[in-house]
């Protein structure tokens, strides 16, 4: 069952000084793909976790080629996605030239199928509101850190953000001065950085 927290929110350009209130998805972890294997593995009645790791590359290679090619792709039942870029602003088209945009993301637009099917999700409230990232202190992200890698290996920038409620950029911030104080390591590049526990 998911769990949902409700958290404030202000209104847009300070337009509206009344304070409301949104509720919103409380992650409970990420599945890595090895977890996603398993589990295909043990569902499907055929699929070994090796066949799947190896179907998976095999769709993720089309899928980039495709995206690369200008094609937007359904992606079975999920959805479609597709490729973004950006440049800087211009006055006139003839200003831009192909060097001047670069890739931006890929999008996914969900299909109508898995639109319908997550409307009839369970949802739970959680007991104990979670807290923002305005709330919780450098040191109690410290100290939460800490606690987590007494118990796991490692940890991604992504679960950080998790378990601290702490956006992006801040994580990262925060994660290199951990790292400066000299009782946090880092370790790979790019999507693969993790970071562990100086011993």
């Amino acid at each position: 069952m998911a769990k949902y927290d409700i958290y404030k929110v202000h209104g847009i350009d300070n337009k509206e000084k009344e304070e409301k209130y949104r509720a919103r998805i409380v992650p409970e972890g990420t599945i890595s793909k090895e977890k996603l294997y398993k589990w295909v593995e043990k569902t499907s009645g055929g699929f070994s976790r090796g066949q799947a790791d190896a179907i998976m590359t095999c769709i993720t290679d089309a899928v980039i080629e495709f995206l690369r090619d200008g094609y937007i792709v359904q992606l079975g039942e999920l959805g479609y996605l597709s490729a973004t870029v950006t440049s800087r602003p211009i006055k006139e088209k003839k200003e831009i030239r192909s060097g001047s945009v670069h890739f931006k993301n890929v999008n996914l637009r969900i299909s109508n199928s898995l639109r319908k099917s997550m409307r009839s999700i369970p949802l739970e409230r959680v007991e104990k509101p979670v807290m923002t990232s305005k709330e919780i202190t450098l040191k109690q992200k410290e100290d939460i850190l800490r606690s987590y890698l007494e118990t796991h290996p490692c940890i991604t920038r992504t679960d950080y953000c998790r378990i601290t409620h702490t956006l992006k950029n801040k994580a990262i911030h925060d994660l290199n001065q951990f790292v400066g104080e000299g009782w946090l390591s880092r370790y790979g590049a790019g999507r693969t950085v993790i970071y562990l526990l100086v011993k």
